[in-house]
């Protein structure tokens, strides 16, 4: 490419795990924006300095191997030019769960129709994202308690395969304080079908966090919370056998292992501070001390 770099970090990322894109403009280029894609889904991009910086999702269910994600530059007459590079998905082992429940948590649980008026307005919700991270650090985990279904696990109800899952389900008695797993703007507050009283945060750059089963919503869309900030109660409400807490983070329709962001930020590792001119701060890590 002429003028700028790519680089994915890190170059091996497991199923459920999230890898982060830097474009990297050098001086002097004619680089003035940036698009690219992977697994059929668009990167969103964050502008900063003389670098674009995008999150990559990997759902549990793709298949380990190398894939390949296509970064597009454009200047002001056109298209620069294209780079294609790879990303490594290794596989993870995820076990199986079977529940058994009544007969009408069984027809909720499988019945397309409502499963597809929450996707409806859950994509709705999260079709657009703050152009930056809003988040700051590592998240949080939303209430303490044991985890009862772990991310990606083989769903079956009443012995028929309901898929894998998609967060983490935290054990807690109803009534529980569900608090913000990090800073974000509420995306959705909404009854569904399926998850029930839920709650949807926008952490920027297309990362989402949702929040299920509430007993009792305490957030409005719109607002800007804190991380640690009470966004509901705990509940059952939905397909829950009991109270728990749902959780879930998306990278915009792909969802993540959540565990994995409780260790570290990602773009901390990801992303050098040079990389954003010498007045940038990111997370805490800055090119010079403040004032």
């Amino acid at each position: 490419s002429r003028g700028w770099s790519v680089q994915v970090t890190p170059a091996q990322v497991p199923q459920g795990g999230l890898a982060v894109l830097t474009v990297t403009r050098s001086q002097p280029s004619s680089l003035r924006s940036v698009t690219g894609e992977f697994l059929d889904t668009p990167l969103r991009f964050w502008r900063r300095g003389n670098a674009w910086v995008a999150l990559i999702g990997i759902d549990c269910s793709d298949p380990a191997g190398q894939h390949p994600v296509v970064v597009e530059g454009w200047d002001s007459r056109g298209l620069v030019s294209q780079v294609a590079l790879t990303v490594t998905v290794t596989a993870r082992l995820f076990p199986s769960q079977h529940l058994w429940v009544d007969r009408d948590r069984e027809v909720l649980a499988s019945d397309d129709t409502l499963w597809d008026q929450d996707l409806a307005r859950v994509r709705a919700a999260k079709s657009r994202s703050a152009s930056r991270p809003l988040w700051t650090g590592p998240f949080q985990l939303p209430v303490e308690g044991e985890v009862t279904s772990a991310y990606g696990l083989l769903r079956y109800v009443n012995g028929r395969v309901e898929g894998q899952h998609s967060g983490l389900d935290l054990a807690c008695e109803e009534g529980t304080p569900v608090r913000a797993a990090a800073r974000g703007v509420v995306a959705l507050s909404a009854t569904l079908n399926i998850t029930g009283e839920t709650v949807i945060l926008d952490h920027g750059m297309g990362l989402f966090s949702s929040y299920c089963h509430l007993s009792r919503r305490l957030a409005s869309v719109g607002e800007t919370v804190e991380a640690g900030e009470v966004l509901g109660l705990a509940g059952s409400t939905g397909f829950a056998t009991g109270p728990h807490l749902h959780w879930s983070t998306t990278v915009g329709p792909v969802a993540i292992d959540p565990s994995l962001l409780l260790r570290e930020d990602p773009l901390e590792r990801a992303l050098p501070p040079q990389a954003f001119g010498p007045q940038a701060g990111l997370h805490g890590v800055r090119s010079k001390p403040p004032a």
